[in-house]
């Protein structure tokens, strides 16, 4: 009796222990409390006409644990609008500059399907359907990053092959003819208070949708929806060859340039007036961001080796304007051939040194993704973007919704360097058990460069620990040697650049330098 009575406590034990580690490990955010009961008012229910925002419609994903926003327009100043959403019925004044804005309680996530309705007292009523409460993304770049599904197909046969409207994924695409090719009835010069084409909307993830949706956000949604049923939201606002300028303010523009640089067809903050401010009343999850190619050339006084304090810049910025620092999850540029992209890794180091400027920041390599593309049809845009997507959900997985293996389940990245008189000691994290070569190779990919980023020699390297490389200093070359450098060629093959960790995630390209 009394072992019967042991055992039942034990398992009763078992499955408490187990089920706070469930419970604990899924780093669980907790939602703010309602919204206090909004005072009485007088309404005298004066004819209204109004406009919801473009960012709202049927379909959508409203961010969990955050206060809701709806908000849209009106000329009636003064004027009170109504909304209702998940039993609450909230209301708004049109202030001064035009704008309502309705504020509802947070909620946590939920897959059932929400009605929204806003109105005026006496008016038409707008009612919204299929809205479920998740996690909203922000897809943001250059063409990289916006490089839609249909191009990837033959490298994605499977995960295509589900492609469902079914899923928890929901789209918003915004068209980039407008900020590429101009507009005779947009000012890009300034920011647009509402979406730029009345026709943009959210859409389920049916196969149309997702075969013209960003690649990397699609394939990011699909392998977080594997691992949670948390409804995710992506918002496109990637736009082919864009400079990291076409991404910030007007104001931060002025503010780094130490010049007023307004005017109609300004050549910066075209991206961020069409595409970003008119979305940032609505709490967002994160970012995922692919950009770097077009800062590749030192161009109105911006230079590749200034690209690390810019991105810094641009991301204060953002976490500003959304008002929480969300985390941010950046691609390393992939490979390119030709002498146009001398550059390249250059941008690809100063994305890795943001890792020691911006807090909750991460990076992730393509490089071994874009050297069997590259001398195709199509150098500049690897096709094999699955992998990159899902590389970015490793991180998300285990940094967010917590079911990652590794600290950040994402690629290796240096965190230290240790020089001596004839090696350096180079440390790092997201090794898994640690770190390894493809195919238990010879380690290579280590080269010693000059004063001038200039490479002067391969050299021999070794690893020496779970979580550590050992860089070899030629004599010859040893008081030429100012930095040392993994993967720094601009087509770097992961032949020749095979560190990985033992989840198979390549380390990415990076360069250290000596201390003067």
């Amino acid at each position: 009796m009394k072992r019967t009575i042991l055992s039942i406590i034990s398992l009763v034990l078992i499955v408490v222990l187990l089920g706070g580690c469930l419970a604990g490990c899924q780093k669980k955010e907790e939602t703010p409390k309602a919204l206090a009961a909004q005072p009485a008012i007088e309404d005298p229910g004066n004819p209204v006409t109004y406009k919801v925002s473009g960012a709202i419609s049927s379909n959508m994903v409203l961010q969990q644990n955050k206060y809701i926003h709806i908000w849209g327009f009106s000329d009636n100043i003064g004027a009170y609008m109504y909304g209702e959403f998940m039993g609450e019925k909230r209301y708004a004044q049109v202030d001064e500059n035009g704008v309502w804005d309705i504020e509802f309680s947070a909620h946590p996530y939920t897959t059932e399907p929400q009605t929204l309705k806003v109105y005026p007292k006496n008016g038409e009523e707008t009612v919204f359907e299929d809205i479920l409460v998740g996690d909203v993304w922000i897809v943001a770049g250059q063409s990289n990053a916006e490089l839609r599904v249909m191009y990837t197909v033959d490298y994605s046969t499977e995960t295509v092959a589900e492609i469902s409207e079914n899923d928890n994924i929901r789209l918003y695409f915004q068209n980039h003819d407008a900020i590429m090719y101009g507009s005779d009835t947009i000012d890009l010069a300034v920011p647009q208070k509402d979406v730029i084409d009345p026709t943009y909307h959210w859409a389920k993830s049916t196969k149309e949708d997702v075969y013209n949706f960003s690649a990397i956000g699609y394939y990011f949604a699909k392998e977080i929806s594997r691992n949670t049923d948390v409804p995710l939201g992506l918002i496109n606002t990637a736009v082919g060859g864009q400079p990291l300028r076409q991404f910030i303010s007007n104001e931060l523009y002025e503010e780094l340039n130490g010049a007023e640089v307004f005017g109609e067809g300004a050549s910066h903050s075209r991206v961020f007036n069409a595409f970003t401010y008119p979305f940032l009343r609505m709490p967002i999850r994160g970012m995922l961001f692919y950009q770097g190619e077009s800062d590749n050339w030192t161009t109105d006084g911006w230079d590749p080796e200034m690209y690390s304090d810019h991105f810094e810049e641009f991301a204060k910025e953002q976490r500003e304007l959304y008002g929480y620092d969300f985390p941010i999850l950046n691609v390393q540029l992939s490979s390119h051939p030709g002498t146009d992209w001398d550059g390249i890794y250059e941008i690809r180091c100063e994305q890795v040194e943001l890792l020691s400027k911006v807090d909750n920041y991460y990076v992730v390599t393509s490089f071994d993704k874009g050297w069997m593309d590259a001398y195709g049809v199509d150098v500049a845009h690897p096709q094999n973007k699955e992998p990159i997507g899902k590389r970015l959900a490793a991180i998300a997985l285990a940094e967010i919704y917590g079911e990652g293996k590794l600290k950040n389940n994402g690629c290796p990245v240096p965190v230290s360097a240790e020089w001596k008189d004839d090696s350096v000691v180079i440390k790092f994290e997201n090794v898994g058990s640690g770190l390894t070569t493809i195919n238990d190779d010879t380690l290579q990919g280590f080269f010693l460069l000059d004063e001038e980023e200039v490479v002067l020699s391969m050299t021999k390297a070794e690893i020496t620990g779970k979580d550590e490389v050992t860089v070899a200093l030629k004599d010859k070359l040893a008081d030429r040697t100012a930095s040392v450098g993994y993967a720094v060629d601009d087509v770097a093959n992961p032949d020749y650049n095979n560190l990985i960790n033992s989840e198979d995630m390549p380390a990415v390209s990076f360069k250290f330098e000596k201390a003067k």
